[in-house]
């Protein structure tokens, strides 16, 4: 299994812990949720692979960091929890992934996780149009992957 498997895995396994992981939320409640969340996830993924794929600073010169960066699988992995809104941080997601190439850094992937219908909703036209784009002209390929509502 790949670090970019475990990471999607442990995303999974840290929304089954969580019993209002699906419920919808405030600007400002949404903000400590995701927050939490994520300090649960890194928690995770530091026990299981290691923290130096946490929270890297690879977007030079904006010093914007990535929730998570393999390098050796050329990856860099955002969790978007509400990446099934209408409004969403794929473009800003992709112009990360794109500038941190641009510092030098070897990207190939960008793998976006958020809370079911994520995929979905970004299989839609002007999604596709944008993923598409960045796949033909920088060959950047960007997968969403959904966190799934337990039974």
């Amino acid at each position: 299994m790949t670090k970019t498997q475990i990471i999607y895995e442990l995303a999974q396994q840290t929304a089954n812990e969580i019993p209002d992981m699906f419920r919808k939320k405030g600007a400002g409640e949404g903000n400590r949720f995701t927050n939490q969340y994520m300090a649960r996830l890194n928690k995770a993924v530091t026990s299981m692979i290691g923290g130096s794929y946490i929270e890297q600073r690879i977007c030079h010169p904006t010093d914007q960091s990535v929730d998570f960066f393999i390098p050796e699988e050329s990856t860099i992995i955002e969790v978007e929890l509400s990446l099934y809104n209408v409004h969403t941080n794929l473009d800003r997601d992709i112009f990360k992934a794109l500038i941190a190439r641009d510092a030098g850094y070897a990207i190939s992937t960008l793998l976006l996780i958020g809370k079911e219908p994520a995929k979905e909703r970004h299989n839609q036209p002007s999604s596709r149009a944008l993923i598409d784009f960045v796949k033909r002209h920088h060959e950047l390929k960007v997968i969403i992957e959904d966190i799934m509502r337990m039974p």
